[in-house]
C-alpha cells in the first residue's frame, strides 16, 4: 500500500449515521493509499455514530451548529492534510480513489471527483436498473460540467488544501446548495478533474422524497444560490 506522498484529511459530517458510517470507514481503511487522517464532525448524534468513529480510528469533533457547512468548516480548521476530502457518511469508496485523487491533484487542478455507482442496499430490486441509468447520465453531466464554472461536485470531493485557503469557507447560512456555492468559488482557482475510480452513492433522500420532488427542491435551492442568495432553507430531514 502506498504511504509516501501528500496527506489526505477526510472530513465527514455526521448526525445519527451509525447505519452507514462504518461502511465508509472500512472502505477508507482498505484504500491502496494510506497517508490519511479521518475527522468526523458530529452534531448531537443520539445513536452509536461517535463510538463507531472512535473505534475505527477517526478523530471526532462535536459541533454546536447544525448543518453541513459548519461541520465541514470545523473539519477544515483541524485538518493537517495537503488534500481535503469532503465525503458524506453514506458513501462507499472503491480501493483506488485516494491513489487516483493524489495523482490528479497536480499543477492547476484544484479538485477531483469520483464517478458514482449505485449503492443498491437502499434501492428496491425492481428500480435498480432505472437508477443505474440515471447515475450514468449524472456522470456524463459531471464530466461535461468540468469545462464550465459550475462543476457538478457533491457528496465526495477531493480538494487541494492550499486552494481552499485562498477562498472563504463554506457559507454557514446556506443549509442547501452550499456545495454549489463553495465549488463555484473554488473553480475560479483552477481546474476540476474526474477520477477513473468510483464511489457508491446512497440515494436515500431521493427515494424518500421522490425523484420529481427532489428535483424541484434542489432546483429551487440552486436557483437561489445562482442569483446571489446568501441563505437557503434546510433540506427535509431523512434520518
Amino acid at each position: 500500500m502506498k504511504q509516501i506522498g501528500p496527506m489526505i484529511s477526510v472530513i465527514i459530517p455526521t448526525m445519527n449515521e451509525a447505519k452507514y458510517l462504518g461502511r465508509l470507514l472500512d472502505s477508507i481503511k482498505n484504500q491502496t493509499y494510506q497517508n490519511y487522517e479521518v475527522i468526523v464532525c458530529d452534531f448531537k448524534s443520539s445513536d452509536s455514530t461517535t463510538s463507531i468513529a472512535r473505534k475505527k480510528g477517526a478523530i471526532v469533533i462535536t459541533i454546536r451548529e447544525k448543518g453541513l457547512s459548519p461541520a465541514r468548516n470545523a473539519g477544515i480548521s483541524k485538518a493537517k492534510g495537503d488534500i481535503l476530502a469532503f465525503i458524506d457518511a453514506d458513501i462507499i469508496l472503491s480501493k483506488k480513489v485516494f491513489e487516483d485523487a493524489v495523482d490528479k491533484l497536480r499543477g492547476n487542478t484544484v479538485a477531483a471527483l469520483p464517478r458514482f455507482t449505485l449503492d443498491t442496499t437502499s434501492v428496491p430490486t425492481s428500480k435498480r436498473n432505472y437508477y443505474r441509468f440515471l447515475l450514468r447520465v449524472d456522470n456524463l453531466w459531471k464530466k461535461a460540467s468540468l469545462f464550465t464554472y459550475t462543476p457538478r461536485a457533491y457528496a465526495c470531493v477531493f480538494c487541494r488544501h492550499s486552494a481552499v485557503q485562498k477562498i472563504d469557507l463554506f457559507n454557514e447560512n446556506l443549509f442547501s446548495s452550499e456545495d454549489l456555492e463553495f465549488y463555484n468559488r473554488l473553480r475560479k482557482k483552477g481546474k476540476f478533474a474526474l477520477l477513473k475510480s468510483t464511489a457508491k452513492i446512497n440515494l436515500r433522500r431521493i427515494l424518500k422524497q421522490g425523484l420529481f420532488m427532489s428535483g424541484v427542491i434542489y432546483f429551487r435551492s440552486d436557483l437561489r444560490v445562482y442569483f446571489g442568495s446568501k441563505k437557503t432553507k434546510p433540506l427535509v430531514p431523512i434520518r
